[in-house]
């Protein structure tokens, strides 16, 4: 998605975005969108944690697939 580098509240697009693709379970797309979005408008500390939460997912995920505890 291209977005105006300018516009204060295009951050919102991508973290509706980083919502809806934790919601769907599509953890590495989350990540992506949630990154966009903190890096768009650093204060928006709802986007820190959807980013905190898919990378969480991720994490648990790449153990899993390794045959490693979580």
């Amino acid at each position: 998605m291209r977005l105006s580098p300018f516009d204060p509240w295009g951050f919102a697009a991508f973290d509706a975005q980083a919502m809806s693709h934790l919601l769907r379970g599509r953890y590495d797309e989350a990540c992506r969108a949630a990154y966009r979005s903190v890096q768009a408008n650093p204060a928006h500390s709802i986007t820190h944690v959807q980013l905190a939460a898919a990378l969480a997912k991720c994490l648990g995920d790449a153990l899993r697939a390794a045959g490693l505890p979580e």
